[in-house]
């Protein structure tokens, strides 16, 4: 889903599973639609209540085209194997607490790859990470946004569209920064929360943290999505991992990314 804030100029498409919650959150406060930071449980339903007056279905009557065309856009991708693994740890492996959609479809790919008719019982009760790659191979991805392939969830299609910033999740912390100084200019105007006006406001560098790592370790490579990665997909058949290259085989491409044999794992690959 793609989003125009109009206070900053910028449009942002979110792409699930690459810290789009994170960043919706900054982009909200920076908009001045929140006047503080939202502690990480609560994100997800804060975001979702006031993000969605900006989304472009919602929005894009309000302005003209030539507003969009002149706004600062990017956008935010991840190596695909690290978000694969961090979809099934969230949405799937019942690791953290689930949502009642997610429990729904977690039993369901379970049932259905074990061959078990309802109401039987389930041991485990949700899809081990081996029937999960097993079940998007059988239908070549999801149309779940969590499991969808980046590219399909992005403009790269629309000829009128394009992106002054696409950053890979990985180089977010150095990138992030750029980002910022595009999309924020020195003084802006901010919803003062005691009198509902809009208000001039300095900006400072430290105003905001444009993003929180979607792993407390900084290093990507040690990053517990990154180490299961490796391990897990090390585990399965080739002819699987060929399978399951060739539904993100697009994304790989977006940006270059390495694959979870090779040494930079989950760094894109330096251009020659």
């Amino acid at each position: 889903m793609t989003y125009y804030f109009p206070k900053l100029h910028t449009l942002f498409t979110g792409v699930p599973k690459v810290g789009f919650s994170n960043w919706m959150d900054v982009l909200l406060r920076a908009n001045g639609d929140l006047d503080h930071a939202i502690l990480p449980l609560k994100i997800g339903s804060v975001h979702e209540r006031l993000s969605k007056n900006y989304s472009m279905p919602i929005i894009s009557h309000l302005f003209t085209e030539s507003a969009f065309q002149d706004a600062f856009s990017f956008t935010v991708v991840r190596n695909p194997w690290t978000r694969m693994v961090s979809g099934f740890r969230a949405k799937l492996s019942g690791e953290v607490p689930l949502g009642q959609m997610a429990k729904l479809l977690g039993r369901r790919i379970a049932r259905e790859i074990r061959g078990v008719e309802y109401p039987g019982k389930l041991d485990p009760e949700y899809p081990t990470f081996k029937e999960y790659v097993r079940w998007l191979v059988k239908y070549q991805g999801s149309d779940n946004p969590s499991f969808r392939p980046q590219h399909t969830l992005l403009c790269v299609s629309q000829a009128d569209i394009r992106y002054d910033f696409i950053v890979p999740l990985e180089h977010a912390r150095v990138l992030s920064e750029v980002v910022w100084t595009k999309m924020v200019p020195n003084e802006y105007e901010q919803l003062d929360p005691c009198d509902k006006v809009w208000t001039k406001k300095k900006v400072k560098d430290s105003s905001y943290t444009l993003l929180k790592q979607y792993d407390n370790t900084p290093d990507p490579q040690e990053q517990r999505s990154a180490l299961l990665a490796k391990e897990w997909l090390s585990t399965l058949d080739p002819e699987i991992i060929e399978q399951l290259y060739s539904i993100y085989n697009a994304d790989f491409a977006i940006m270059n990314y390495s694959n979870f044999t090779h040494p930079d794992f989950p760094f894109p690959l330096h251009s020659e």
